[in-house]
Order: structure tokens, then C-alpha cells, then sequence
């Protein structure tokens, strides 16, 4: 399988937030899109985050090509890059779905 999560598009710094944006690939077809951050301060407000954390902010693999393992590779690379602490170091990484999404459910919890 080609490795689907290209490097970020850009990261920047807006309003003490620190975004990857990643564009999801197959070869040169764009198939989705993923979103990382560090520390999202209204998460923290509602959720009761840790202060130090990433953030898996959006995730989305186009209708068309779900099913094939992309998700899966790419949650899988971005959880890497996580580990390089690219915007410093922290205690965990979270991410939310809706619950009625049994498919997100059980990609996420195979994944630990």
C-alpha cells in the first residue's frame, strides 16, 4: 500500500495554536484530509482536557475510497508524527467522533 498521508500542507501558529493540516493521498489522487493541533484551549473548556496534548482535530476519507485501509494508514502516520512532538512535547492525544459511527469506533479503538 502506497502511503497515503503527504507531509503537512503547512503548519502554522494562529492565536497560540499550533495546526498540521495533511492532505490523504493515493499516488497523486487526493482521497482525504486530516487536521492536527496542539492544545485547543475551548477544548479544554468543555472536556477537561490536559493542559499538553494533540489533537486530532478533523479526519475524513472521501466516501469513495473508504473501506480500503487508507484511514487506517494514515491515522496510523499521523499518530507518528504525533510522536515527534513537531510543536513540543505532551501527555496524550485525543480525538472525538460521533458515537452512532461504529466504523470510526472501531478504527479508533483498533488502534489503542
Amino acid at each position: 500500500m502506497q502511503t497515503p498521508l503527504h507531509s503537512p500542507m503547512s503548519s502554522f501558529h494562529f492565536q497560540n495554536l499550533f495546526i498540521f493540516p495533511f492532505g490523504i493521498y493515493l499516488g497523486k489522487t487526493p482521497v482525504g484530509f486530516m487536521m492536527i493541533a496542539r492544545d485547543v484551549p475551548w477544548i479544554e473548556q468543555y472536556y477537561g482536557s490536559p493542559a499538553k496534548y494533540y489533537y486530532i482535530w478533523r479526519f475524513m476519507i472521501d466516501k469513495r475510497y473508504q473501506g480500503n485501509g487508507y484511514g487506517k494508514e494514515a491515522m496510523l502516520q499521523a499518530l507518528d508524527f504525533i510522536r515527534t512532538f513537531p510543536a513540543g512535547e505532551a501527555e496524550c492525544c485525543w480525538l472525538s467522533y460521533e458515537p452512532e459511527n461504529e466504523v470510526a469506533k472501531k478504527l479508533y479503538a483498533s488502534l489503542g
